[in-house]
């Protein structure tokens, strides 16, 4: 398959998971993290994957990231924005203050993606290729896996109120892209995993307030917690077909519109729990 995906935060959770489903159907892939030590792993575990080492708070190393993986692979047909932080990642850091961690959290969680999408927008026009952004469930509460807790409650403010604000405004940028004729040919669509678990949950449990560890721990307790590797494997075929899951026919035959906001339904999950 002559197909080029472009993914940030591919060594880890869902990113590693998607990543290794499109190796798995001969798509050429690239990813990019902070850490070192996890981008060698990928490497040595799949040679053919195009790794580099970058910070998405430096929107500069994110543009070098595009290109580079445009130069590898002379064009692209999915760029994947599945990196993201939470507020509680510097909840006991000194050195920074309220002020400065929001704009953090924007560099990486918006402004290091939209610097993505301007950069790669010209080779997938050319493709008329894909752009999945990974979302929240706490941008809407009428979702099958939508979380009991409040997301304008004092806690869930504390813990991830700017990354709920940050996923709330890309979603809006991306709804605004998709209308623009200058950006025709490129096919949009959002996912929402539900919990899954991830480095990202589990620091939820670790450095959370209670009411959001609490949440957390019970869903796990109650089993719907889930396996990073099938929700990318899920998020992975969506990507490559623009077709989510039927639960009638069992199969991923119905299409995706432009601009959808698509949740990792109970039913995905469960049909590739058993083909896996």
């Amino acid at each position: 398959m002559n197909f080029r995906a472009v993914i940030t935060g591919g060594t880890q959770g869902i990113g590693r998971g998607i990543a290794e489903e499109l190796l798995l159907h001969k798509v050429s892939v690239a990813i990019c993290a902070r850490t070192k030590e996890d981008l060698e792993n990928m490497k040595i575990l799949h040679p053919e994957i195009v790794t580099e080492q970058i910070d998405l708070s430096d929107g500069r190393a994110a543009k070098k990231f595009a290109e580079d993986a445009l130069e590898s692979f002379d064009g692209i047909d999915a760029l994947v924005l599945n990196a993201a932080i939470l507020d509680l990642y510097f909840k006991n850091q000194r050195d920074m203050d309220k002020e400065q961690i929001k704009i953090r959290l924007s560099q990486v969680n918006e402004l290091s993606n939209i610097i993505l999408i301007q950069t790669v927008r010209e080779a997938l026009k050319r493709s008329q290729g894909t752009i999945v952004f990974m979302t929240t469930r706490f941008i809407s509460a009428d979702i099958e896996t939508a979380t009991a807790l409040d997301n304008e409650s004092v806690p869930v403010q504390e813990d991830i109120g700017n990354y709920i604000a940050n996923k709330k405004r890309m979603g809006a940028y991306l709804n605004e892209f998709i209308k623009y004729k200058e950006n025709s040919g490129v096919f949009v669509f959002s996912v929402i995993p539900g919990t899954v678990d991830t480095g990202m949950n589990r620091k939820v449990i670790e450095l959370g307030t209670p009411e959001m560890r609490d949440a957390k721990i019970q869903e796990r307790a109650q089993g719907r917690e889930r396996d990073p590797k099938l929700v990318g494997k899920i998020v992975a075929k969506m990507a490559i077909t623009r077709k989510k899951f039927n639960p009638s026919t069992l199969e991923y035959d119905i299409a995706i519109m432009n601009g959808e906001i698509v949740e990792v339904s109970n039913a995905v999950m469960e049909f590739e729990k058993e083909e896996h």
